[in-house]
């Protein structure tokens, strides 16, 4: 998850100002015209050629849109071409710019647009409400919308739809605050994994204590970790989340129609607790604030094992990410831990959407036949096909092929052939549009595809998270959509996070007593604005709940 490009509450500056007060007002949509369009699912979509012009950042691992296969045997299926506008330079300063100056084509895809950014659009006349041409021709946006109603949530304003986000709905992303334990330590001291929080600290204590790789030398590091909330590899979520759920980074939930924030509780206290014992032990690795993914994977590969647990939602984050090696094998999953309170709990990702990736502007005259080209990109097939790096091949399965999670496959990838190696392996081609966000990957595909190349320990490690944590999952963590008017108000608060990422190294560190100066870092954080914090969230929350 990679870099969760998770919708989480847009955790990020807003360029909602590059838009305000520019390009065409409202009610100057372009006339649609009225074409002969195919029934859903069938192609062509048109018998007549039509020409859509289409903005789209540049994706990764694609050297030309223009001289493509993909793009050549998309036209030929679908009877339209692409007049593509790709930026050379900086996609947001192009997009930018294109807005401001007032000339938009038909179709924006793979920006990524937050709800604000699409609000403004749509306040200022740019963006065509297209939910008449989804329910119509929307066979694989409406099954999405379905599966994942959040999505719909995303991108309806008052009935009206402006867009279409790109979701990942894989088991995958279900999950991500794990902890990993190295087996053969556990089998070699006849210790059962942990399930509580005691149990977890005294399984650490024998990590340190009783030399189980063996080579006489203290050089065990029981748990290591990157940072405090650096994504799923902090040290901050797992453990946390036995005294009060968090995911760590945006560290605020609902309770009860009330938003508040997980570093103010006393829960979060008790928790910091619990982790400085682990540090002031010996348990915790020394440098776990300051270690990097480099550092952290060069102890998690180490000839003789030396690391007993980490956190990450799956062991590529502190050993080999190509998951051949012994120890990357090595490492499961444990449990949630249950606290001295019974907490135990496991925070999922907010949102498998990652911004509105489709929109159809009022320039588009033909809106239905765009629709209708995007919707392809929402099925199995079309996503795949339109993925593909050209390296291996995807097929539907044969009888006795598995999916990850057991049972018969619907769709097979085979390992890359030396001639598809020879032809794409450079890391850029021209066979399709690798790295475009816009499309859809449905939980039931992504459990019945069967991995026959290197990706399958990944793939099997990412699932046994899904199996174990699943039932564990809370559901206190929303997402709230920031109004535009409270959009450079919610940026300037986007640094309490890193402000409260130091604040917790200096408690478990001991710079900070967390019995003494609990206080004064209350006082603090009320300084640096985090009650006025909530109460944006609040009133965004209930402007959109009650």
């Amino acid at each position: 998850m990679k870099k969760r490009i998770l919708c989480l509450v847009l955790a990020l500056v807003l360029v909602v100002a590059a838009f305000t007060g520019c390009g065409r007002k409202k009610g100057a949509d372009a006339e649609v015209i009225d074409v002969s369009v195919s029934a859903p699912n069938e192609f062509p979509i048109v018998e007549e050629k039509i020409t859509l012009k289409v903005f789209m950042p540049k994706p990764r691992n694609t050297n030309d849109m223009v001289d493509n296969e993909f793009t050549k045997w998309y036209e030929e299926y679908t009877n339209v071409h692409i007049e593509w506008i790709v930026p050379t330079g900086d996609a947001q300063q192009a997009f930018n710019n294109m807005i401001a100056g007032g000339d938009y084509p038909d179709v924006i895809m793979d920006m990524g647009l937050s709800r604000e950014q699409v609000m403004s659009l749509e306040e200022q006349g740019i963006v065509r409400d297209i939910s008449k041409y989804i329910e119509k021709q929307g066979v694989n946006i409406n099954k999405m919308f379905e599966e994942v109603p959040k999505a719909k949530e995303y991108v309806t304003f008052e009935d009206k739809i402006y867009g279409v986000p790109s979701v990942n709905n894989s088991y995958n992303t279900k999950v991500s605050n794990a902890m990993w334990v190295y087996e053969p330590w556990l089998k070699k001291l006849n210790i059962e994994a942990p399930t509580t929080t005691e149990e977890f600290y005294e399984m650490l204590k024998a990590f340190k204590e009783q030399d189980p790789n063996g080579n006489g030398k203290a050089d065990e590091i029981p748990l290591a970790a990157r940072g405090v909330s650096n994504y799923s590899a902090g040290i901050e979520a797992y453990l946390m989340s036995a005294f009060i759920p968090t995911e760590g980074n945006v560290r605020w939930y609902v309770e009860n129609d009330k938003v508040k924030h997980v570093a103010v509780q006393d829960e979060y206290k008790e928790g910091l607790k619990y982790i400085k014992k682990l540090y002031d032990e010996g348990l915790l690795y020394e440098d776990t604030f300051i270690v990097d993914r480099t550092q952290l994977t060069a102890i998690g590969e180490s000839d003789t094992p030396i690391l007993g647990t980490s956190p990450g939602s799956y062991p590529g984050f502190f050993c080999n990410t190509s998951g051949t090696t012994p120890n990357y094998k090595a490492y499961v999953p444990i449990l949630p831990l249950e606290g001295p309170k019974g907490v135990r709990a496991t925070v999922p990702n907010r949102s498998a959407c990652s911004g509105t990736s489709f929109i159809v502007t009022t320039s588009c005259k033909y809106p239905e036949v765009a629709v209708k080209w995007c919707d392809y990109f929402y099925s199995t097939e079309g996503r795949r096909k339109m993925t593909s790096t050209g390296l291996g091949t995807f097929r539907k399965a044969e009888p006795g092929e598995l999916g990850i999670s057991g049972k018969q496959a619907l769709w097979t990838t085979e390992p890359a052939t030396e001639e598809q190696i020879a032809k794409y392996g450079s890391g850029t081609s021209n066979y399709a549009w690798g790295g475009s966000p816009t499309g859809y990957t449905s939980f039931e595909e992504s459990v019945s595809i069967c991995n026959l190349g290197a990706s399958l320990e990944n793939s099997k490690k990412l699932y046994q998270i899904y199996e174990t944590y699943s039932e564990f999952i809370v559901d206190t963590f929303k997402t709230i959509t920031i109004a535009p008017e409270d959009a450079d108000e919610y940026a300037r608060y986007q640094p309490l996070t890193s402000q409260i990422d130091s604040y917790f190294a200096k408690f478990i560190t001991g710079e900070l007593s967390i019995e003494k100066d609990w206080d004064k870092y209350l006082k603090e954080l009320d300084g640096l604005g985090i009650n006025d914090y909530v109460a944006l969230l609040q009133r965004n929350y209930d402007r959109e709940n009650k």
